[in-house]
């Protein structure tokens, strides 16, 4: 196989074709063959940052490097993780519809109660709530919203204990406040349902890209389960779609290829700097090391299907609400785009499906 930086993307389809044969010599020297040719042209070439970051990756299993320690999100970074959190926010379009999409989706559930709650699992540095106040300043009949906030990172909550403050300052009802700091699977959901309001008309729990990272296929149906005995009335989960939960190395490579190729398109489409564009890019680079090179009982990023996520809430007894007459409403940004398919809000970025928002309600439904 000849393997040239010129259409490099298209000679990855053959390379990563022949994932079995990694500890070939041939193998080898074709792999870092390319990733020097790809290494080269990385600030003339935008195809070759992520062709560098896979082989990196790929060359890192090969060898069974394990220099990569610890939990995704603690490393030291040159861009401060938390002004790449920002930037995935604001400028990143899937995050940002996403957030849109499930906040109106909360706003529309509790509709016409005095009394509402959401439980927001991965809260970060509760910039998605701030939006939700916002989202509810024309809700007349509201009086009351407890935010409740699972976050595993003790400074996001800081952040976000002065940042949704400032914003209850300007609602029109009242907002109280309780943060927990933990993962979503170790959180005692006992202690969750201690600050629940009582007589409260709508529970709902949102949960934006976190529960992918609960490790294993048990613990996710504990989780749900969990979930379940606080008895909520909606859940809307928003979920990367892309297998990278399955053990075959080869096919979980090929998926991420395909994945986080989507992404990187999109990012390059957008109209940020330069700066902005690779500090997007190093952070789905951090997750791409993670999905590929990370020894299986320490990956962290393990996405699913969005069926499977359809799946563990059907097994609680929630049930689709899919409103495609809201979507059709909500200003998507140009550079993406959505549907209502599978029973989910799927988003893509030209033919590839990249984002699940997947909202569920139980099934004696909400009014």
């Amino acid at each position: 196989m000849t393997l040239e930086l010129q259409g490099l993307r298209l000679n990855m389809a053959s390379f990563l074709s022949e994932l079995s044969n990694t500890s070939s010599d041939a193998f080898l020297y074709q792999l870092l063959d390319l990733r020097r040719q790809a290494r080269q042209r990385v600030d003339i070439d935008k195809d070759a940052l992520l062709c560098c970051l896979f082989l990196d990756a790929i060359f890192d299993h090969s060898q069974n490097n394990k220099s990569a320690k610890g939990h995704l999100y603690l490393e030291k970074y040159e861009i401060p993780q938390i002004k790449l959190f920002d930037i995935l926010i604001s400028k990143f379009p899937f995050v940002s519809a996403s957030h849109t999409i499930s906040n109106k989706m909360i706003s529309e559930w509790i509709k016409g109660e005095s009394k509402a709650a959401v439980l927001d699992i991965g809260i970060g540095r509760g910039l998605q709530m701030c939006s939700l106040i916002n989202e509810l300043a024309e809700n007349t009949e509201l009086r009351e919203l407890t935010i409740i906030g699972i976050e595993p990172f003790g400074d996001a909550l800081i952040h976000a204990r002065q940042l949704i403050s400032e914003a209850a300052t300007n609602a029109a009802f009242k907002v109280n406040l309780h943060l927990f700091e933990g993962f979503a699977e170790t959180v005692n959901m006992q202690e969750i349902k201690k600050v629940l309001p009582e007589n409260c008309g709508k529970f709902v729990i949102n949960a934006s890209l976190a529960v992918h990272h609960i490790p294993s296929i048990t613990l996710r149906k504990h989780f749900f389960k969990q979930v379940s005995s606080l008895n909520p009335d909606a859940i809307v989960l928003t979920e990367p779609h892309s297998d990278h939960m399955t053990d075959d190395w080869a096919q979980r490579t090929a998926n991420a290829w395909i994945h986080y190729g989507a992404i990187f398109d999109t990012i390059d489409s957008l109209h940020i700097t330069r700066e902005e564009k690779n500090g997007l890019k190093m952070f789905f680079g951090r997750e791409i090391k993670d999905v590929v090179s990370t020894p299986d009982s320490e990956r962290f990023e393990r996405h699913e299907p969005c069926s499977n996520w359809l799946t563990y809430c059907m097994e609680i007894g929630m049930v689709v609400d899919c409103r495609q007459d809201l979507v059709e409403q909500m200003y998507i940004p140009e550079t993406i785009s959505l549907s209502c398919q599978q029973d989910v809000i799927m988003m893509k970025y030209q033919d590839t499906d990249v984002l699940a928002v997947i909202p569920m309600i139980k099934s004696n439904g909400v009014n």
